[in-house]
C-alpha cells in the first residue's frame, strides 16, 4: 500500500451536494437535479493508497553541488555537494492560522468552476483529479465522470487556516460511491503535508523525498455515500492515519479532500458526488443514539454509524 502527494503544477488553483430542505444553519437548497459537469483543475492533490510513486512534487532542494562548496537546502537523506558543500536543513513552514470568523466555509452560490466564496473571511478553489477533469460552474461542488485512476477532488484554503475552536466540519453528500459505496475523506493538514518550498507549504520533512506518502500524509476517515443526501458531521478526533501527525485539531487546514475508491489494476466504474454546504461546526446534531459498526462518522453522537437526518432537522453551532 502506497500513499503520495501529487503536485500537477500549482497549489494556487487557477463539483457534490445540495442540502436538505432545511440545509445547515439556513442555506438551503432543495433539488440534486442539473448538477452540471464533473471537476477539475491544476495543483496538488493527495492521492490515495495503491498508486504509482513516479511524479510526485515537492520534494526539497538537493544539496548544492558546485566545486567551490556552495549552500543548499539538504533532502532528508542527503549530503553535501560536492567539492566541500555545506548543506543546510530543510526548509519547513508554518502554519499562517488565520480563523474563520463564522461557521459557513461555502454553501458553493454562484460556483464559478475554480473558485469559491464565503460570506465570512475565508476564500479559496476546488480541484478534481486526474487533471484531464475540468470543473464546471454549479451552485455546488460535484464530479461525475468514470472512476479509472486515483481520482478525487477538493477544496483549497487561500492560506492556512486554524479552525480549532470548532469541533469539526461538516457537510451534506450525495451519489454513487461504486462497489464500496464510500469515499475517502482527507483533511489536508499543513503538519502533514510534505515541504513544498515553490509553494511555501509543509511542515513535514519525507525521508524518501520520492516517496513522500511513506512519512508525509493527511489523516482520513471513511464515509458511506447514498443517493439520498447524507449529513456528515465529523469532529477532528475522528480523523486516522495521517503521519507524522495521526489525526488533527484542525488547527492548520490547507485543503478537504474526498476521494474514490481505486486500485491499480480495477475495473473502471461510474461514479459521482456532490458536496454542499461546507462549515465548521461546534455542536452536534442528536437525532438518536449513535448504532455500532457504521463506515463513518455521520449525524449523530461522535463515531456513531451512518445516519440520514429526517427532513425539518436543524443542525446547531
Amino acid at each position: 500500500m502506497k500513499n503520495r502527494f501529487h503536485i500537477p503544477r500549482s497549489f494556487w488553483l487557477p463539483a457534490l451536494g445540495a442540502a436538505l430542505s432545511t440545509g445547515a444553519c439556513g442555506e438551503t437548497k432543495t433539488s440534486f437535479a442539473d448538477r452540471g459537469g464533473s471537476g477539475g483543475a491544476s495543483g496538488w492533490t493527495y492521492v490515495p493508497p495503491g498508486t504509482n510513486p513516479s511524479g510526485t512534487g515537492g520534494t526539497l532542494a538537493n544539496a548544492g553541488s558546485s566545486s567551490g562548496g556552495s549552500l543548499g537546502h539538504a533532502g532528508s537523506a542527503g549530503s553535501a555537494g560536492s567539492g566541500g558543500g555545506v548543506a543546510l536543513p530543510p526548509v519547513t513552514f508554518k502554519c499562517g492560522g488565520k480563523q474563520p470568523n463564522q461557521p459557513l466555509i461555502t454553501n458553493f452560490d454562484a460556483f464559478m468552476a475554480d473558485r469559491w466564496t464565503s460570506p465570512g473571511n475565508l476564500d479559496g478553489g476546488v480541484y478534481v483529479y486526474p487533471d484531464t477533469l475540468k470543473p464546471t460552474a454549479g451552485e455546488f461542488l460535484r464530479f461525475a465522470d468514470s472512476v479509472k485512476d486515483f481520482t478525487g477532488m477538493g477544496v483549497w484554503f487561500s492560506g492556512c487556516i486554524d479552525g480549532s475552536k470548532f469541533k469539526g466540519v461538516r457537510f451534506t453528500i450525495a451519489g454513487n460511491a461504486g462497489a464500496t459505496g464510500n469515499v475517502q475523506f482527507y483533511v489536508i493538514s499543513n503538519r502533514d503535508k510534505e515541504v513544498d518550498e515553490t509553494n511555501n507549504i509543509g511542515a513535514c520533512v519525507p525521508a524518501d523525498p520520492s516517496q513522500t506518502w511513506l512519512s508525509c500524509r493527511p489523516p482520513v476517515v471513511t464515509l458511506p455515500v447514498t443517493s439520498d443526501p447524507i449529513t456528515h458531521l465529523i469532529p477532528w478526533t475522528a480523523f486516522n492515519d495521517g503521519l507524522p501527525t495521526l489525526t488533527t485539531d484542525g488547527s492548520d487546514l490547507i485543503a478537504l479532500q474526498w476521494s474514490f475508491d481505486w486500485q491499480d489494476g480495477a475495473t473502471p466504474y461510474a461514479a459521482e458526488l456532490v458536496v454542499d454546504n461546507l462549515e465548521f461546526y461546534k455542536q452536534d446534531l442528536v437525532l438518536g443514539s449513535a448504532g455500532a459498526g457504521g463506515a463513518g462518522p455521520s449525524v449523530g453522537n461522535d463515531g456513531g454509524a451512518a445516519e440520514t437526518p429526517s427532513l425539518g432537522g436543524q443542525s446547531g453551532h
